[in-house]
């Protein structure tokens, strides 16, 4: 009863969805690594390449990196579906300003016969003056590595897992959007043992931390 007194009678789960949504920012050691990365890629670093676990918050990171350079260049999104030779070929035929071309689940492509191809195209685009940021798996490292091992101005970054202040940090964040009071800043209706055990279960993964707490909000909001 005083949870719906609390946060409104419609009960929104605030942990849904479990992606990232469009207001959630970088926190802890990731917001300061955000920040070294802009001011690498500044200083000419021009391949950007972000390995991470699935859910761990590589597209944060990305959208931090988009949203500095956004007027300064045209932004491309694209994932590693079997057209993106197609794709790069078009952009690579495109005149005018450079581009920050962005490459998501490179994991896909990998053992794909267009890799070899696919790795070509991105050199051929880096050494037009372009900026490349590609996503992908921490498996995939050593591949990528040996892939783009001639190329000096880049950066491989592998996006860490949160540390439990930063958990209870993400947790308050999405409890807070559905405040009616947003000064206010608790765990409610959690404990904080139970978000220590659903950090320790989910190994500080994001996404994990989400599902795990949407699960557990709704079995609080049915009591």
């Amino acid at each position: 009863m005083f949870l719906s007194i609390l946060i409104g009678e419609d009960m929104e789960n605030p942990f849904l969805p479990i992606v990232a949504d469009k207001d959630q920012k970088l926190i802890g050691k990731k917001l300061e690594d955000s920040k070294n990365l802009i001011k690498e890629i500044k200083n000419q670093k021009r391949l950007i390449i972000i390995l991470g676990e699935y859910g761990s918050g590589k597209s944060l990171f990305v959208d931090a990196i988009k949203d500095t350079f956004s007027k300064q260049f045209k932004v491309t999104e694209l994932v590693c579906y079997l057209d993106i030779l197609d794709q790069l070929n078009k952009i690579a035929e495109t005149k005018g300003k450079k581009s920050l071309i962005i490459i998501d689940k490179l994991e896909l492509c990998i053992n794909n016969e267009i890799f070899k191809q696919l790795v070509e195209k991105i050199k051929e685009l880096f050494s037009k003056g372009n900026y490349i940021i590609l996503t992908s798996t921490p498996e995939t490292k050593k591949d990528i590595e040996k892939a783009f091992g001639d190329i000096n101005e880049k950066i491989l970054y592998l996006v860490p897992n949160l540390d439990f202040e930063e958990t209870k940090e993400l947790v308050i964040n999405r409890l807070n959007s559905i405040q009616k009071n947003k000064a206010i800043r608790s765990l409610y209706p959690f404990t904080e043992k139970e978000i220590k055990e659903i950090w320790s279960k989910s190994k500080g993964n994001p996404r994990l931390i989400l599902m795990l707490c949407a699960s557990l909000y709704e079995s609080k909001h049915k009591e």
